[in-house]
């Protein structure tokens, strides 16, 4: 046989070493195991399995809202997007879903309802009701910030808010924020505010971060105060984006249009920005401050910032029943909220109910001194712990 030019052999030599070399860059690169798929319909199901979305077009009386709603009818499930291209460029998504699947779901939300149901009361006399996340630990954290947020921009509330959040105060006690997970980033607090002849509201926003093993999710706390304004009874329409046929208290419109500029700069500072599903927003207020409170809570929704579990404290009525029921549609806790409102009976309990209360809204068991009214001059000028 004649043997092969020096140079075809010099040619065969180098793709052999160039295949040797990707072959030993293959068995040194670590090898990642694809992640299991779900078995079972009901694991499918609550493992959000993506695949197989499709654009769905609306059909008459059908929009985002109808969407954001509709979780799962006749064997379809549909999902509200942002046009992230899970299914193009279509806000609204959807794909069949086995029927086995949909039993398996429905029985698995019936058994939570019951357990949570057949729970007992928490200690305090808060009530849950429905499968509804209530912590009174948190609502206790939130309470107390709820409560500082009174006073505005008053010397030494940033330090309160600090001092009250800390792990352990100068007197060695524990803060409140401690036994609900919570953890307050140093220097992250800040304070804002307007007050004028027709409006006067105030907020305090922190950046927090959930400690191991916490239900609580990362991000920024808001809490607000506002005094009644004059007018705050008149309904006003077309004051909130994209809220079809909402009717808002004109005075806590006025007072959350006045500090939402603030609101976003906080939010800017502490690097939470809009679809940010890193940093979670959570809101409190105390009265006439948990109406705007619910006012910016939907403002910042539709700016798509993602608006966690909040905590209103004997809270009035911010809007008409085309408010409140689109309240309840976009923060019913499955993606975003819940937003919940603890008011007290005559006995100062704490009672989450969706209705008004018939006792002192200043009293609440959760509020520190048990009176979220009554202002502790120290803790808003000298930054003493709670």
């Amino acid at each position: 046989a004649e043997a092969k030019p020096e140079a075809e052999k010099k040619t065969e030599d180098t793709k052999a070493k160039a295949a040797a070399t990707e072959q030993e860059k293959a068995d040194e690169a670590p090898k990642y195991l694809p992640k299991p798929e779900a078995e079972t319909p009901l694991e499918k199901a609550l493992a959000g399995d993506t695949k197989g979305w499709n654009c769905y077009e609306y059909k008459k009386g059908e929009d985002d809202e109808w969407c954001r709603g509709a979780g799962i009818k006749d064997g379809v499930e549909y999902k509200y997007t942002d046009a992230d291209g899970e299914c193009g460029y279509c806000h609204c998504c959807s794909k069949k879903v086995d029927k086995a699947a949909e039993e398996a779901l429905d029985k698995k939300l019936e058994e939570l309802k019951t357990d949570t149901e057949e729970a007992p009361a928490a200690s305090a006399g808060a009530a849950v009701v429905g499968a509804s996340p209530f912590s009174e630990k948190e609502a206790a954290a939130f309470a107390a910030i709820a409560k500082l947020a009174n006073c505005g921009s008053l010397p030494g509330v940033v330090g309160a808010v600090s001092q009250t959040c800390a792990a352990v105060s100068p007197q060695g006690a524990s803060g409140v924020c401690e036994p609900a997970g919570i953890a307050l980033r140093p220097g992250s607090v800040t304070a804002g505010g307007v007050a004028d002849a027709s409006v006067s509201a105030s907020f305090v926003s922190a950046r927090i971060d959930a400690k191991e093993g916490s239900s609580f999710k990362s991000g920024v706390l808001l809490a607000f105060a506002a005094k009644a304004a004059e007018g705050e009874s008149k309904l006003a329409s077309g004051g909130l984006t994209e809220c079809k046929d909402c009717g808002v208290q004109e005075g806590y419109l006025k007072a959350m249009q006045s500090v939402l500029p603030q609101v976003r700069t906080s939010l800017e500072q502490a690097m939470c920005g809009t679809g940010d599903k890193e940093c979670t927003v959570h809101i409190t207020g105390h009265g006439p401050g948990a109406a705007v409170a619910q006012l910016v809570a939907w403002e910042l929704m539709r700016e798509n910032y993602v608006v966690g579990a909040s905590y209103m404290f004997g809270s009035p009525k911010a809007g008409d029943v085309h408010f409140a029921n689109s309240m309840k549609d976009y923060f019913d806790g499955k993606i975003l909220g819940p937003i919940m409102n603890v008011v007290s009976d005559a006995s100062g309990k704490p009672t989450l109910t969706d209705e008004e209360s018939t006792g002192d809204a200043c009293k609440s068991a959760l509020a520190p001194g048990g009176d979220f009214c009554t202002p502790e001059t120290n803790q808003c000028y000298g930054g003493m712990p709670l």
